[in-house]
């Protein structure tokens, strides 16, 4: 696999999430060593994702001026960084007193963001009104609460109902070429024909001025990476939240839904502790024959991406491949790291495909072996080996939850290390042989010498 293999988003993705864990750690990794890892014509595109990250957990005080010098190039980027900055230490309440100006520097300032030229790469100064609110149609949109690799969503009011929605566009706002409009409504679609409490509801699906958008359930709460962030998770939490998103995923895979992109970033919690799926925006159905992903590119997030849909992409995906990453959700939740994650990308791929994931219990001593069982199960490199679907595996968990015997029975040693010579035929060839030939010189030798003796 070569380092050209790997989509630029899966790239600024895990130096992003190295970035943030660099700055929960107290670990050294500044912003220059970081653009230093990708392509000059990618740092524009990094710095955007890393600087809110840092101005986040920066105590001390810092100006625009000290990184616009620290940053001469990037000058635009630092100043909406810092805007956004600016403007989400301020409280959008509809009942407090705002300027016009004030307002639609907030909203437009998370557009600039994401601009292709200027402030209005997602086209919203045509929504502006007079009094600088942005109306979108039917909503009022308030700020910006998160972006992907395709998308952006806004915190908004829908006039109409008068309550409180959350509006998807496209990345690209306005200037979305055809196969990203596609690509996008296919999103919309797959999770407006779901129903469960479990996956985030879709309202409305449209177009106006160009602007392509969906709106859907506002959750007002932390996504289940920053739950696990923010405290230690016990064993029977970490398996009830993961059950909870099991059975709502296989209500996606009944109706041919893959995910094909769930981690801990990509489920919500509300404030119930209800987790919700979202994003939706690599999902597959497995009966789509329209052929939008690109044949030999590998879409995903490499820490929980199972090795079939690195080696054969779309034609290898199916629901067991969902199996694999909640598995690795799991795996996060009760160790603190993903099971696999390295220095780049590329690595991490590489790991997925040729490694062994570290037994949860060498991570955490303590664990019930039942559920690193029921774990490591999940993440199979052979997706035969595999909970058949997300209702076994749910049914898995609520066994161990209930204080029931599970079906799944830990690997023996026998069966890891004959899996291992088959990941590995050239070594395992080489030490047979040694071992043959060392065999041979044990038995034969000593043959040999009483026959001389003879």
């Amino acid at each position: 696999m070569k380092a050209g293999d790997v989509p630029e988003f899966i790239e600024r993705d895990n130096i992003c999430d190295r970035f943030e864990q660099a700055w929960q750690t107290g670990a050294e990794f500044s912003l220059e060593e970081a653009l230093d890892l990708v392509t000059i014509g990618n740092q524009e595109a990094l710095l955007k994702e890393l600087l809110p990250i840092e101005l986040r957990y920066q105590q001390d005080s810092v100006t625009l001026e000290q990184y616009q010098h620290r940053f001469p190039k990037f000058k635009l980027v630092v100043q909406v960084a810092f805007e956004q900055r600016r403007s989400r230490t301020e409280t959008l309440d509809l009942g407090k007193t705002w300027s016009g100006d004030d307002r639609k520097r907030s909203v437009l300032s998370h557009a600039a963001d994401a601009a292709v030229d200027g402030l209005d790469g997602l086209g919203l100064e045509a929504f502006t009104a007079t009094d600088g609110t942005v109306a979108f149609g039917d909503y009022e949109l308030l700020e910006e609460v998160g972006r992907g690799g395709m998308g952006v969503v806004f915190r908004a009011r829908q006039k109409s109902l008068d309550r409180e929605v959350a509006v998807k566009m496209i990345l690209a706002g306005v200037l979305a070429d055809d196969d990203a409009v596609r690509r996008f409504h296919a999103e919309a679609q797959a999770v407006a024909s779901l129903r469960h409490p479990g996956i985030v509801t879709v309202y409305e699906v449209g177009e106006i001025r160009g602007c392509h958008f969906f709106s859907m359930d506002y959750i007002e709460g932390y996504s289940l990476a920053e739950v696990a962030r923010l405290r230690p998770l016990g064993e029977r939490e970490a398996a009830e939240y993961v059950v909870a998103i099991t059975e709502a995923i296989q209500t996606a895979h009944v109706a041919g839904i893959v995910h094909r992109d769930l981690k801990p970033a990509n489920i919500l919690t509300d404030e119930t502790a209800q987790p919700l799926i979202t994003d939706f925006g690599l999902a597959k159905t497995t009966t789509d024959d329209s052929g939008m992903t690109a044949s030999g590119k590998i879409l995903g997030t490499p820490s929980y991406m199972p090795p079939e849909q690195i080696e054969q992409g779309e034609e290898g995906v199916g629901p067991r491949s969902d199996v694999y990453a909640l598995g690795a959700i799991l795996y996060e939740l009760l160790t603190g790291r993903p099971p696999f994650r390295a220095d780049n990308p590329v690595e991490t791929l590489l790991q997925v495909l040729n490694e062994d994931p570290v037994s949860p219990r060498l991570l955490m001593p303590r664990l019930d072996q039942d559920l690193e069982t029921i774990t490591m199960r999940c993440l199979e490199k052979d997706p035969g080996q595999r909970f058949p679907s997300a209702e076994a595996l749910a049914e898995e968990l609520h066994r161990y939850l209930d204080g029931e015997p599970i079906v799944s029975r830990p690997i023996t040693w026998m069966e890891g290390a004959w899996r291992w010579c088959r990941r590995n035929p050239v070594i395992a060839t080489m030490m047979s042989l040694v071992l043959l030939l060392v065999l041979t010189l044990s038995i034969g030798g000593p043959i040999m010498a009483w026959k001389q003796k003879q």
